[in-house]
């Protein structure tokens, strides 16, 4: 039986913390006795004085500053996601992390972890916000912590080891990952990234030169990076009258890769829409889901076709993977069709050359369907274990 918390417990901080910290831990978010802790001792509200304290240890953000046309461009995160990106770090006593987009409270929450013998830098090209967490760290006891003014893009030299960093943790929205240089073998990476419509929280471990993903990927997002690094979100391909379309029948939909841009294509040729409706409940209540992809300009229905075999192939291969694995490299400058990827699954960026492979595992969705990818009969789906069951 639980009892309801007093007047006083619900404005002392510590209590609001120790509650905010059980519900972390029961919903799976906190997975180590290390990042627990730090959680417990970490004064949140602190770094947040202009909202009331229940506010400030509520499961949600809390933006502190915004752009003159309103929208929030730093924040403290939500607890659930700072937890689950430290757990993603595994960081240790004595290990030196860099930190990207600042804010004080997760620099504090890392500083806990590495302990005193670790260090830590946070770095933020606003000086409002660095101002902000040098204030925060300094009256909370972590003025250990280095705060540094800078683009992420163009850190100072004098600010990263000699032999790296043991954990680069990127608290923004980034589009590229231009620290991959800056991560010992054996460190970890863990960042907030854009490919594509998608933002996923991933960890990364440095591996022969390459970030090689080895968790489970996080919808999620921050606030995006700018400077140097920003994403242009202004970058669209044009649209033009639309061509023949291809549909294809499957079970519930799940995010399949885009089709690639065909070598020697213009945008405006290869441009493509895909929507689904539901057309029905089946006997299990799983729904099924027609496709339809349209292509557009004079090779639209190159483009419409190559879309729904992706399609196609993910639903007899991919669907029971949890997540596509995804390797990180600097970019070799070979441009779009690097040897050994056919131009497949491969995102140039600025810096790297990000490459995402599904790994294949059939399972029974694959038999819902012919090799051509029609609809064949609803059957049961598979067995689900009880929440929070592995």
């Amino acid at each position: 039986m639980t009892t309801p918390p007093t007047t006083a417990q619900e404005h002392d901080p510590s209590a609001l913390r120790n509650r905010l910290v059980d519900r972390l831990l029961a919903a799976g978010h906190i997975r180590t006795t290390t990042v627990e802790a730090a959680l417990r001792r970490a004064p949140r509200h602190a770094c947040a004085p202009e909202v009331p304290v229940q506010t400030a240890y509520a499961d949600d953000i809390i933006p502190t500053r915004h752009t003159p046309d309103g929208r929030i461009c730093s924040s403290v995160s939500e607890p659930w996601l700072q937890a689950d990106m430290l757990e993603a770090a595994r960081l240790r006593p004595g290990h030196r992390v860099l930190e990207i987009g600042s804010g004080g409270y997760d620099a504090a929450l890392i500083a806990e972890l590495v302990g005193p013998a670790g260090e830590v830098t946070t770095a933020d090209i606003d000086a409002d916000v660095t101002d902000r967490s040098t204030r925060f760290l300094a009256t909370t006891g972590y003025d250990r912590v280095r705060v540094l003014a800078s683009d992420a893009e163009h850190l100072p030299t004098e600010a990263v080891p000699e032999d790296d960093f043991d954990a680069v943790i990127v608290t923004l929205t980034a589009w590229d990952l231009p620290w991959i240089n800056m991560v010992a073998a054996g460190g970890r990476l863990v960042a907030v990234l854009r490919l594509h419509p998608y933002v996923w929280s991933i960890g990364f471990t440095q591996r022969d030169g390459a970030l090689i993903s080895d968790e489970p990927l996080t919808v999620c997002g921050f606030v995006p990076v700018q400077g140097a690094g920003a994403w242009d979100p202004h970058l669209r391909a044009p649209t033009s009258v639309a061509c023949p379309s291809t549909r294809t029948t499957t079970p519930a939909p799940s995010a399949p890769a885009a089709a690639p841009a065909r070598r020697g294509h213009r945008a405006r040729d290869v441009t493509r829409t895909l929507a689904h409706e539901r057309i029905g409940d089946g006997d299990h209540g799983e729904g099924v889901y027609e496709f339809a992809v349209h292509g557009y300009g004079p090779t639209g229905h190159l483009s419409a076709t190559e879309m729904t075999e992706h399609v196609q192939h993910r639903q007899r291969n991919d669907r029971a993977a949890p997540c596509p694995h995804i390797t990180v490299r600097l970019q070799d400058g070979t441009g779009p069709t690097s040897a050994g990827t056919g131009g497949l699954h491969l995102f140039h960026k600025k810096h790297t050359r990000i490459k995402t492979d599904w790994p294949v595992v059939p399972r029974a969705a694959a038999l819902l369907t012919d090799g051509q990818g029609r609809c064949l009969a609803q059957q049961p789906g598979p067995a689900r274990s009880p929440e929070g069951a592995e």
